[in-house]
């Protein structure tokens, strides 16, 4: 099994599950996967769930911006994409607050940018808090641009009635109270 470290881990109440990359042509069996989690969690029974990916996102999950003794490169070249319409903006909005980081352009790959899962959950845990849309923390693995996770909630958008004008207020009120448009 070839992680890089410790996989991600995404907790789900009583379940969490454990993301990692197998080997090619030899992938582990649940009994290794277990006995290897075993090793690195704590002793607390909880029920876990196994996911492969084919791989995981650089930096290494749970890295922080500045773990290598440089902060992330956000700088957006002069032709970056900027936000499209208020979605975009939301989000750009919410990975500028949550990475630290100016509004990135919407073309930016989230681990790129000084992501990790932890602050993955916290970026979805801001989309629910407002649209009420559940997703997944595996969701930002395969969706790691702005505009990818914009297309995303917008293939939801009919699970939120008003799903436009919410989305809209919400990205006027979160850039003036970030500072986000400022950065």
């Amino acid at each position: 099994m070839t992680s890089g470290g410790t996989a991600p881990r995404e907790s789900t109440g009583s379940e969490l599950t454990v993301y990692y990359v197998p080997d090619p042509g030899s992938p582990p069996g649940e009994a290794e996967l277990r006995e290897h989690t075993a090793r690195v969690l704590p002793d607390e029974a909880v029920s876990l769930r196994f996911v492969p990916v084919t791989d995981l996102p650089s930096p290494p999950v749970g890295a922080a911006p500045g773990d290598t003794g440089e902060p992330p490169d956000a700088t957006a070249p002069k032709d970056a994409a900027a936000p499209a319409d208020d979605l975009q903006r939301w989000l750009a909005a919410i990975w500028a607050d949550v990475l630290d980081i100016p509004v990135p352009p919407v073309d930016a790959d989230f681990f790129t940018l000084g992501g990790s899962s932890l602050r993955a959950v916290r970026v979805l845990a801001r989309v629910q808090a407002v649209l009420g849309i559940e997703l997944p923390v595996a969701t930002l693995f395969g969706q790691r641009t702005v505009a990818r996770l914009a297309d995303a909630l917008r293939a939801r958008s009919a699970e939120v009635p008003r799903f436009a004008e919410i989305v809209a207020v919400a990205a006027e009120v979160y850039e003036e109270g970030t500072d986000a448009g400022q950065r």
